[in-house]
């Protein structure tokens, strides 16, 4: 492994760790033990624009974080937000917006590549009830973590009302695939607990 790359693997390993916190909750995504796992909670610490309050469960593949493997930045997270109402488009974008801009540390990357761009996301509600809706989406923001390059990642979100905690879960689901990608048969399917709720 080139000392590049290792350096860069490192330094998000040890980013992670400066912006987790030690939070000991149940798993609320349905995923095995194979898969990464990291806890934030709100205020993120790389995203203090985003004012919620809850927690993220973040997951992460094998390979997530290699160039050459199909998973390359292929992750979930699910927000649990303290919010009595599902997120519209707009709150969906701006969130994004702050959330990649703080976690691909743009300003910082600035410093070398001054013509980085914001980060753009789009988003398109598919189904909505009261309690629950369906979103597909695009977020164009800078990988600042392995190809020092802009990325484009595919995003489907689903959320999700909970009336007990009156509280709502946002599931996200990130890829470069095209959405056509059978990559995303498996990669969609994923869901939340059955008593994520609860939690």
């Amino acid at each position: 492994m080139k000392l590049k790359n290792l350096l860069s693997i490192l330094v998000f390993s040890f980013s992670l760790a400066l912006l987790g916190q030690e939070i000991e909750r149940p798993d609320i995504i349905q995923l095995d033990s194979t898969w990464g796992k990291e806890l934030f909670t709100f205020p993120l610490g790389f995203a203090q624009d985003i004012k919620y309050q809850g927690f993220e469960e973040a997951r992460f593949p094998k390979g997530w974080n290699k160039m050459e493997s199909p998973y390359f930045w292929t992750y979930t997270f699910a927000w649990m937000l303290d919010k009595d109402s599902l997120l519209t488009v707009h709150e969906l974008e701006v969130a994004m917006q702050y959330y990649f801009d703080g976690v691909m540390s743009l300003e910082f990357e600035r410093k070398t590549f001054p013509d980085i761009q914001d980060t753009a996301a789009v988003f398109l509600e598919k189904e909505s009830t009261a309690k629950s809706s369906k979103l597909i989406g695009k977020i164009k923001t800078w990988d600042h973590f392995t190809s020092k390059k802009p990325i484009t990642l595919n995003v489907q979100v689903d959320q999700s009302f909970c009336s007990e905690q009156e509280n709502i879960i946002v599931l996200f689901r990130f890829s470069p695939k095209p959405f056509s990608d059978e990559l995303w048969q498996s990669f969609g399917a994923i869901t939340l607990k059955e008593d994520a709720c609860q939690h």
